[in-house]
């Protein structure tokens, strides 16, 4: 099987996402997804780019060539000689940092006394349903916080 397959089917396996609810995700179309994991269609530029729009923390280098690690935070914690600007904690233990902060660049927190804004009566206001005869409710997806959704269509 493709690697590139597998590594959808990893990240659907770390968030726990059935195929439908990683195509919800990522904003697809499940057959695509599904096609896609039985091997029928390859993984296209358009469905990479929506995993890592839906997943930003996934490493654009791990989904596309499987170069390690799966993750953009575990490249700043595995390999810090990469990226200069970011301080390296272990480069020198037990050295003491030679800057130590006077108590004057951390200002105390002044309380203030009175509120700076007062709450203004609110004006209440009738809300009417509109009610639109010709139309009928045809689909309702409910999302939980999960990331699974069901789905009721008036066929039910």
């Amino acid at each position: 099987m493709d690697e590139k397959v597998e590594r959808i089917k990893r990240i659907m396996a770390e968030k726990g996402l059935t195929s439908v609810a990683f195509a919800a995700n990522i904003q697809v179309n499940p057959a695509t997804i599904t096609h896609i994991l039985k091997g029928r269609n390859n993984v296209s530029q358009n469905v990479f780019d929506k995993i890592l729009d839906a997943y930003p923390g996934i490493n654009p280098d791990w989904l596309r060539t499987g170069k390690e690690p799966m993750y953009r935070h575990e490249k700043f914690l595995l390999h810090p000689d990469q990226h200069p600007t970011q301080a390296n904690l272990f480069e020198n233990p037990g050295v003491e940092p030679t800057h130590k902060p006077d108590v004057s660049e951390y200002p105390l927190k002044k309380e203030v006394e009175k509120p700076l804004n007062t709450p203004q009566q609110s004006k209440q206001q009738e809300i009417k349903p509109e009610i639109i005869v010709d139309k009928k409710i045809d689909k309702i997806i409910i999302f939980y916080t999960d990331n699974t959704f069901r789905t009721f269509s008036s066929e039910q």
